[in-house]
């Protein structure tokens, strides 16, 4: 229609459309600050023209389609890749840090110190083969060397346990996480039926899916109708508002998560999930069979010397028992419960009476010192025993105890490397989808100004009708 009513409608529509606009900026400007808010848009198109002849086509004004989200599937996609890894190094790092925290060294207290006094008591006694306060001392520290080892296994132990209860924590939240994505996908799959954008439904739907991903490596792909498909790891957890469901079980002695619907078929989730499972699956075994090496090997060679030696002051002479406990009855040293960190002690007789410590060898008198020499010298002796992986090997006990702080201290640095590394990564992913998806308040403050200045044009439109129409009106008079 034209004439002086199809400018009017052309202003309606107009004044329509920027009055609109300006309530979408107004909402990007609200939520400035709002977690997971993406920058929404006014998609505006020109109404259909019509044919007046002879003139030709005129517009008749505009309208607004839709309120549309500013956001790049792409760079959600690079940001989430990101994020799983970010989540695995970040679950790594702590994992790492806090078995190498149990340790403590370089320090005074630690398992170093405490075997360089359990070795110095030695030396003493072998000063002075017939003191008693000597062997006092050797009877403590070497309680001591046992007690530190008892309390790294604990430690190492409740690190495993508190893996476990993390690993179960996060599998609970993915299902939760995981249940409320496929509650979303119905919702909008509702919402959007009438042709429009779902906007704060496919926000809140993106900020779940953004936590997902720093559980495990997400993929996520989206259908016609609006709903995503997400895998974690390969596994389908949602399939449109179809939620799937993780579980945790011990199989095999490791613990593995897969699907409820296949439990027997564990699945690599990737992420901070599965970096915890690593830690109580391998890292953590490890440093605990690592630890029983310094252990074993005292165990079997201050005993080995000990007994060799004889009793101070007892007649007839008594052949010197154990003095780390061994269990008799063990198949092999390998298998006793007392030839490791966990169960080192001392033996019963050592622990019960001091005078059971010998100095010197068997025959020679109460002022031998050659026991005590040869466990002083232990030291710097490289001792045989089995490792943690079954292998002979020939090492110091001191070295034992130095290798494995060293080996945990590096992974411990690569740990850290690898953390800052992701976290850059991400940081940047995050930064380039904000740019896109972020308000910025000086950009919609322009935008503010523009719909305002256009809302003012529309309505001056009306006012050049009004005119017109009143200078028609006068010339019919």
């Amino acid at each position: 229609m034209a004439g002086i009513f199809g400018l009017l409608g052309i202003a309606r529509s107009g004044m329509l459309a920027s009055q609109q606009a300006v309530d979408v900026t107004g909402q990007n400007v609200a939520n400035v600050h709002t977690p997971g808010y993406t920058r929404q848009r006014v998609d505006q198109v020109a109404l259909p023209s019509v044919y007046l002849p002879p003139a030709g086509h005129f517009g008749i004004g505009t309208m607004v389609t839709d309120v549309a989200r500013t956001r790049d599937a792409l760079l959600d996609q690079v940001y989430r890749a990101n994020a799983g890894g970010a989540g695995a190094a970040s679950a790594r790092e702590d994992g790492l840090s806090r078995l190498e925290g149990i340790f403590g060294e370089p320090s005074s207290s630690g398992l170093a110190a405490g075997l360089d006094a359990f070795w110095n008591g030695w030396s003493d006694l072998a000063s002075d083969p017939t003191s008693l306060a000597a062997r006092g001392v050797v009877q403590q520290r070497g309680a001591a060397v046992a007690s530190q080892l008892n309390r790294f296994a604990a430690q190492i132990d409740t690190l495993a346990n508190d893996g476990r209860q993390r690993a179960q924590l996060t599998v609970d939240e993915i299902n939760s996480l995981v249940a409320q994505v496929a509650g979303l996908n119905r919702d909008i799959v509702a919402a959007e039926s009438g042709g429009h954008s779902a906007n704060t439904l496919r926000d809140t739907r993106d900020l779940l899916l953004d936590r997902l991903a720093a559980h495990g490596d997400l993929q996520v792909t989206e259908a016609a109708d609006g709903s995503v498909g997400v895998r974690l790891g390969g596994l389908l957890l949602v399939d449109s508002a179809d939620p799937g469901k993780l579980t945790l079980s011990s199989i095999g002695g490791r613990w593995q998560v897969a699907s409820a619907r296949t439990p027997d078929r564990p699945v690599d989730v990737g992420g901070a999930l599965q970096a915890t499972l690593d830690l109580v699956n391998d890292d953590y075994p490890e440093a605990m069979a690592t630890l029983d090496g310094p252990a074993r090997a005292p165990v079997g060679a201050v005993n080995g010397i000990h007994q060799s030696g004889e009793l101070f002051g007892t007649t007839p002479p008594v052949a010197a028992p154990e003095f780390f406990r061994t269990d008799p009855l063990a198949p092999t040293p390998e298998a006793d419960p007392f030839r490791t960190a966990r169960g080192i002690r001392l033996g019963v007789q050592v622990a019960a009476d001091l005078r059971n410590i010998a100095a010197g060898d068997a025959g020679t008198g109460a002022s031998n010192n050659g026991v005590a020499s040869r466990l002083a010298a232990l030291r710097d002796t490289p001792v045989t025993f089995v490792n943690g992986s079954g292998v002979p090997e020939t090492e110091t006990i001191g070295n034992i105890h130095r290798g494995l702080v060293t080996g945990v201290a590096l992974r411990v640095s690569r740990a850290e490397s690898n953390d800052a590394v992701q976290r850059a990564l991400v940081q940047s992913a995050d930064a380039r989808r904000a740019s896109v998806s972020g308000v910025s308040q000086d950009e919609e403050l322009a935008n503010l100004i523009k719909y305002q200045q256009s809302y003012a044009a529309a309505a001056r439109l009306i006012t050049v009708a009004d005119e017109l129409a009143q200078t028609l009106i006068g010339m019919a008079r």
